[in-house]
């Protein structure tokens, strides 16, 4: 039923997408979509880069996006935009409106863990003079959920398999003994966080082992380093780095980039 302009960004691994559209409600259509891709800087991606660089320059890029696609004049001036966000990394959904990152698996921000990611991305939109606040955050399956049903009330699941890999879907609230919060609604949206799946029944090789070992959170986000995009990549560049050892793939010599951790992105394994 929701009526009017919205905007929305997408923060994934590599790069951000910024999208507007306007929403026509009960069953009319969806129209003046624009959309754009941004890649982040490298050295946002870094070590010593920090949340707050990173939420500043999304915001930049907002701004311009707003100024490069002017709005009509029968917008309401007095009503203030929203923002949608949503993002390829898990995210504490207690509350809609103070989302916690619980780890970040591509940047060397690590200061976001355990930060309010909708505090600090608002702070970034007044210093840029975004006349914007965020008003629902969601992981990436939660976000593709709510579009789903926005075209049809009978969608009642959506996966992810992207930089990261999730799954959510719809289920009533007397199926959920274990939510302790007030529910408005009869129905919940459940995040699967299937990413974090482990068994022994999972067709673990040396390489997935060996990477899981190395990582950041090792024994956590086990199945989505088998399957997302974040890691696939790197398991390449260990599959060449051996076989380069032990048959000379590459001729006498080894590449010496070849050794580089995470030299290879997932957009090169395409």
């Amino acid at each position: 039923e929701e009526e009017g302009l919205y905007y929305g960004v997408n923060l994934r691994g590599e790069n951000f997408l910024i999208l507007r559209a306007r929403l026509g409600g009960k069953n009319e259509p969806i129209s003046e979509l624009h959309r754009e891709e941004f890649a982040i800087p490298s050295h946002l991606m870094e070590f010593g880069s920090t949340s707050k660089d990173l939420f500043d320059y999304i915001a930049l890029e907002l701004s311009k996006f707003i100024s490069t696609h002017p709005e009509s004049t029968k917008e309401t001036p007095e009503r203030q935009r929203k923002l949608g966000f949503t993002i390829s990394y898990p995210v504490d959904q207690a509350a809609a409106f103070s989302g916690t990152a619980i780890k970040w698996k591509s940047f060397a921000a690590d200061d976001t863990v355990g930060k309010e990611l909708v505090e600090e991305m608002n702070q970034a939109l007044e210093k840029h003079g975004v006349d914007m606040r965020i008003s629902a955050l969601a992981d990436d399956a939660i976000g593709d959920l709510a579009g789903g049903r926005y075209y049809n009330k009978e969608a009642v699941a959506a996966v992810t398999l992207g930089m990261g890999t999730n799954a959510a879907y719809v289920e009533t609230s007397q199926a959920v003994p274990k939510w302790n919060h007030p529910s408005p609604k009869s129905e919940l949206v459940i995040s699967m966080e299937w990413g974090s799946f482990v068994s022994p029944h999972l067709p673990i090789t040396d390489f997935d082992a060996s990477l899981d070992a190395e990582s950041s959170n090792p024994g956590h986000q086990v199945f989505e380093k088998l399957v997302s995009g974040m890691y696939l990549g790197e398991i390449v560049r260990r599959v060449l780095l051996k076989m380069a050892h032990e048959t000379a793939l590459f001729g006498e010599t080894v590449p010496p980039k070849l050794a580089t951790p995470f030299l290879l992105r997932y957009s090169s394994c395409n």
